[in-house]
């Protein structure tokens, strides 16, 4: 009872908002922190019981180091019972056998059980793209017992053409021993529809990664498997989330979202590997994610989520040194700390040396939660390239600007998002682990969003960056 209440009790703590694993001194950060670790000794605890009474289902006790036969003809009890009775080389003989026959029976389903297609990440994938890509198909042929038609997805390499997508990954490396990304535990993997990979930023301390065509990658990577890859918030492995314990019992639940894909590093690609959708004996990978062992060095590597590693998606956007950004962050961030933002800042600076500077003062929320206004511009100062001068002017040099758009509520709101928000006080920022909406949950966000950029639109050019310049949107698309 103590450990079912301490398990609950670290769940229940854990989802809300008095915890958030960094204030040592609160009683709740600690049985939220050691719940994992005491509901797996619980589990094993609880495994090695249902053990035992399997063997005196068919066997009874006789002394308290040994176990007789119920009836002649139980041979799995009797087999059971001798081989956990080690007096002699016969019975450590037969001990054996039964371990070798599980390994070997271990060996087999890790051959012929697809690592991937046994983990739910298809079924992830397969009701996004029955819900993103096939609600727009007037033609579809749908198969009568799960509503799903193959032709919903595509492939990523068809849509070479404006605007470009990029669909951001986390590359776990739980396992890494770079010191100098000890907390982080992951790096950004992008799915385009001309490449697919990573490259570690020109400044760090590890170096490595590398690109492959996406017409060729994973024999023509799908848009719905980089989706879902891209919305797997719920894995094992999950970069700077990552605890020990949380893998250990995520993989023995199989609740699995992430997707193991081909490692596109130069060295490490494979002709045999490069193509393939999953590896062809999972349980090398099955046991990685077990234990927390990701890395980049494998023939494959573990995705997952993009905010494992940075939430907001402009990573690579600086990377590509694009002169206007637009990022709409939608988080959620009751306490509106920015933390997604700073996690940002902090990791463009550090890897790429492009500071961006931006004031979000007018972000803030009264004591009635509304806020001036939802919108924010910034700088972007990117270093010099060989043979450039530091400065100059926006699309010009080494200049740039970010218009960083939050969910708020502003004055002057229609009545019927204000009276949602009343109803619900989480509103716009309720828990993203709810993905059931309801219409008028559904329609409050669709109403808040397309009013909320009504206002961008109309009062954009009266705000400028902290350095003094203004966005135009005349000069974005030719950015």
């Amino acid at each position: 009872m103590a450990w079912a209440a301490h398990s609950l009790g670290g769940v229940l703590l854990g989802k809300g908002a008095g915890t958030s694993g960094k204030d040592s001194a609160n009683w709740k950060e600690w049985v939220t922190l050691s719940a994992p670790y005491v509901f797996v000794l619980g589990y094993l605890l609880a495994a090695s019981w249902g053990a035992h009474a399997l063997m005196h289902k068919f066997g009874t006790a006789g002394t308290p180091h040994e176990l007789h036969l119920a009836a002649p003809g139980s041979a799995f009890g009797s087999y059971l019972a001798h081989a956990l009775q080690i007096n002699n080389s016969a019975d450590l003989a037969a001990l054996w056998a039964v371990l070798a026959g599980c390994g070997a029976a271990f060996l087999v389903m890790a051959w012929r059980l697809d690592v991937n297609l046994f983990s739910i990440h298809h079924f992830y994938r397969n009701r996004l793209t029955r819900c993103y890509l096939g609600a727009g198909r007037d033609d579809r042929v749908a198969n009568p017992f799960t509503g799903f038609d193959p032709c919903d997805d595509i492939k990523l390499a068809e849509l070479k053409q404006r605007p470009l997508h990029l669909v951001n990954t986390a590359l776990n490396l739980v396992h890494d021993d770079n010191l100098a990304w000890q907390d982080r535990k992951a790096y950004s993997f992008t799915f385009s529809p001309v490449a697919c990979g990573f490259q570690y930023p020109p400044n760090a301390s590890q170096q490595g990664g590398g690109y492959y065509d996406s017409a060729r990658y994973m024999g023509g990577v799908r848009l719905g498997t980089a989706m879902a890859a891209s919305g797997a918030a719920a894995s094992p492995n999950m970069g700077y989330h990552s605890s020990p314990a949380v893998a250990f019992l995520l993989t023995v639940f199989n609740v699995r979202l992430g997707h193991w894909c081909p490692n596109t590093e130069a060295r490490a690609i494979k002709p045999g590997a490069i193509r393939r959708e999953s590896p062809q004996w999972g349980g090398e990978y099955l046991l990685k994610e077990l234990f927390g062992l990701t890395d980049d060095e494998s023939d494959f590597v573990y995705l997952s989520d993009g905010g494992h590693f940075e939430n907001l998606g402009v990573y690579e956007l600086v990377r590509r040194r694009c002169r206007y950004i637009m990022v709409v962050d939608a988080g959620q961030d009751e306490k509106r700390s920015f933390e997604d933002l700073a996690n940002m800042l902090r990791k463009c600076y550090i890897d790429f040396g492009a500071g961006i500077a931006i004031h979000l003062d007018a972000l803030s929320a009264d004591q009635d939660g509304n806020c001036q206004s939802c919108f924010a511009l910034g700088d972007i100062a990117y270093p010099p390239e060989d043979g450039q001068k530091q400065g100059g002017s926006i699309g010009q040099g080494n200049w740039g600007v970010l218009l960083y758009i939050k969910p708020s509520l502003v004055k002057n709101m229609p009545e019927d998002i204000r009276q949602y928000a009343k109803a619900n006080p989480g509103f716009p920022h309720q828990t993203t682990a709810d993905q059931f909406f309801d219409e008028a949950q559904f329609e409050s966000y669709r109403h808040l969003g397309r009013f909320l950029m009504n206002n961008v639109l109309n009062s954009i050019g009266e705000q400028k960056t902290p350095g003094g310049k203004s966005w135009k949107w005349a000069d974005a698309p030719a950015g």
